[in-house]
C-alpha cells in the first residue's frame, strides 16, 4: 500500500478530516491534500519524526470504536498493541513502509508544473477541493488586502448538490468573519434544463444564506464550453479548472496561485458580468413595488408557494385586518402589505409547506404575515385553521401539500426562505422576526429560471405519498392539530 492510499484509509476509518490533521501538524491544508491525493510526498528531512506525529494524530483523536477498527484492519488485535503508545509505533511503521513504497515506485504523481506557475492534480474529491480553495481564500488578505472576498465559479450547480453545505462551512471557517464573501455563479441553461431539481435546490440554499455574510449573484453563460466546465477563481488567490482528460476516468484539476495570472483571469470574468444583468436581484419591498414587479406577479395569477413558515392561507380578511391592527403600526406600507397579502392568499392558489413549519404554527403560533414572523394566540390560529379546513373542502382552486422535512428533493434544513411563484414571476424572501430589519427579498429576472422554479415546485408538490400529505390526509392532520391546541 502506498503512502497516499494509507492516509486516505486512515482518514476514512477514524472519521477525521485532512484539515484537522493539517492544524495538528502545523501544515497548510492544501499541502496535506497533496499528500492524501498522491500528488506529493512529505519532505525526507525529519521523516521519522513526521510519520510518528501523523500516527499520534490518528490515535490521539480517535474514539474507541475507531481505534478498534484500526487494530482489526491492520491485524493489530493482540495484547501487544493494546496501549496507545504501541499502536502509534505500529502505525508509524506502516506509514514508513507505505512512504518507501510510494517513493520507490515514483508514485508522487501530478506535481509537475508548467513553467513553475501551475500544477496538475489527480484525484481530488470534493472535501479536498473545498479545503484547497478555502486555504487560498484564507491566505488572501494577509498582505493587507481588505474588503469582501470575491469569487467567480463556473462549477455546474448539480455538482454541488449535497456538497454545498460542507463547502460553505469550510470556507467560512477559513475566512475571517469580518470579511464578507461575494460569489458570482455562472449558470449554463442546458445544464439547468437537464438538472432542474439540483439547480433550483442549490439556488434556494444559496439564497438562504445571510446576504451580509455570504452574497451570491447568478449570471447566464452561453458559451458551449461552460456546459461541462468546472472552474473557480478567487481574486488575488487561486484559479482551478477541472479537466476532461481523454482515455482516462480519473478526475484531474489544473491549479495556479500565481497572482498576476489569477487576477488576469479574474479581470476577464469581471468584465463579462459588467455587461450582463443578474438572473436574481436583491431588492427592497419599496423597490419591487416601484418597479411594478409585484403587480406583474399578481397579473400572472396561478399562485404557488413554497413555504418555510406558515402563511395566512385562506385567512378571513376580517381576521387578517384585526391581526394587522394588533401587530403593525398604522402606515401606508401597512395598508399595501395587508392588501397584497389578502389578494395573494385568498385567490386560487397552491401551497407546499414543510411539516415542521406547520407543527410550529399548530403548537407555537409561528406565522409569517406582512414580511415578518409573528406569534398568534390559540384563538387566532384556531379561527384560521377552521377557515382553512373549510376552504380546502369547498374551494376547487385551493391545494395544500405538507411535505416531510427530510425528502429527496429539498430538505427543510437547507431552506431559509419562502418562495412565491406565478406563471410569469418568482420572488423569494428571507425570514425575519418582529422588530428585526426588513428581510432580504430576491426577484427572479430570467424567464427560463422562473420556468425552472415552477417545474421544481411541481416536483415538490408531487413527491411520493411517503413524503407528502395531500387532500383528506391534510384535512385530517389539521383537524387533529386543532384538537391538540
Amino acid at each position: 500500500m502506498e503512502f497516499a492510499e494509507l492516509l486516505r484509509e486512515l482518514l476514512y476509518i477514524t472519521h477525521l478530516k485532512s484539515g484537522h490533521m493539517a492544524s495538528a501538524l502545523g501544515y497548510d491544508t492544501s499541502y496535506i491534500s497533496r499528500w492524501v491525493n498522491g500528488v506529493k510526498l512529505p519532505s525526507l528531512k525529519n521523516n521519522e519524526e513526521l510519520l510518528r506525529s501523523i500516527a499520534r494524530f490518528f490515535v490521539s483523536n480517535s474514539a474507541q470504536p475507531q481505534l478498534d477498527e484500526l487494530r482489526r484492519r491492520y491485524s493489530l488485535e493482540d495484547e501487544t498493541y493494546s496501549s496507545h503508545a504501541a499502536l502509534i509505533d505500529a502505525l508509524t511503521r506502516l506509514l514508513s513502509e507505505a512512504y518507501s513504497a510510494q517513493s520507490g515506485s515514483g508514485a508522487a504523481r501530478g506535481e509537475r508544473t508548467f513553467g513553475g506557475n501551475c500544477e496538475i492534480v489527480r484525484g481530488l474529491d470534493s472535501e479536498h477541493t473545498w479545503e484547497l480553495i478555502a486555504s487560498a481564500a484564507r491566505d488572501v488578505g494577509r498582505d493587507g488586502t481588505t474588503g469582501a472576498l470575491e469569487m467567480f465559479t463556473l462549477t455546474p450547480l448539480h455538482y454541488l448538490t449535497n456538497r454545498d453545505r460542507e463547502f460553505f462551512d469550510v470556507l467560512r471557517r477559513e475566512v475571517p468573519r469580518e470579511r464578507p464573501i461575494h460569489i458570482s455563479q455562472f449558470i449554463h441553461f442546458e445544464n439547468l434544463r437537464r438538472h432542474v431539481d439540483e439547480y433550483c435546490r442549490t439556488v434556494c440554499f444559496f439564497l438562504s444564506r445571510d446576504p451580509d455574510d455570504l452574497h451570491y449573484d447568478f449570471y447566464e453563460i452561453k458559451e458551449s464550453f461552460a456546459e461541462r466546465s468546472a472552474a473557480m477563481i478567487i481574486r488575488d488567490g487561486i484559479y482551478s479548472q477541472w479537466l476532461n482528460v481523454p482515455f482516462s476516468n480519473s478526475p484531474y484539476m489544473v491549479i495556479t496561485r500565481q497572482r498576476d495570472l489569477v487576477n488576469e483571469l479574474y479581470l476577464g470574468m469581471s468584465n463579462y458580468v459588467r455587461t450582463r444583468r443578474a438572473l436574481i436581484e436583491r431588492r427592497t419591498n419599496a423597490e419591487l413595488y416601484a418597479s411594478q414587479y409585484y403587480m406583474n406577479y399578481l397579473m400572472h395569477g396561478s399562485f404557488r408557494y413554497l413555504l418555510a413558515t406558515m402563511h395566512p392561507i385562506s385567512m378571513e380578511p376580517g381576521t387578517l385586518h384585526e391581526i394587522a391592527e394588533t401587530h403593525m403600526r398604522p402606515s401606508r406600507g401597512q395598508e399595501w402589505s395587508v392588501g397584497f397579502t389578502e389578494k395573494t392568499f385568498t385567490l386560487p392558489r397552491r401551497a407546499v409547506i414543510y411539516k415542521s413549519a406547520m407543527m410550529s404554527y399548530l403548537y407555537d403560533g409561528a406565522i409569517t404575515l406582512f414580511d415578518r414572523t409573528f406569534t398568534l394566540t390559540k384563538s387566532e390560529r384556531i379561527r384560521h385553521l377552521r377557515g382553512l379546513i373549510e376552504a380546502l373542502k369547498t374551494e376547487p382552486g385551493l391545494s395544500l401539500t405538507i411535505i416531510e422535512d427530510d425528502n429527496p428533493i429539498m430538505r427543510r434544513i437547507d431552506l431559509g426562505i419562502s418562495v412565491y411563484l406565478s406563471d410569469g414571476a418568482v420572488f423569494a424572501r428571507g425570514l425575519s422576526k418582529r422588530g428585526e430589519p426588513e428581510p432580504p427579498t430576491y426577484a427572479f429576472t430570467s424567464t427560463r429560471l422562473i420556468d425552472a422554479m415552477n417545474e421544481f415546485y411541481d416536483h415538490l408538490e408531487n413527491l411520493p405519498d411517503e413524503y407528502a400529505l395531500r387532500g383528506e390526509r391534510v384535512i385530517d392532520f389539521l383537524t387533529h392539530g386543532i384538537e391538540l391546541i
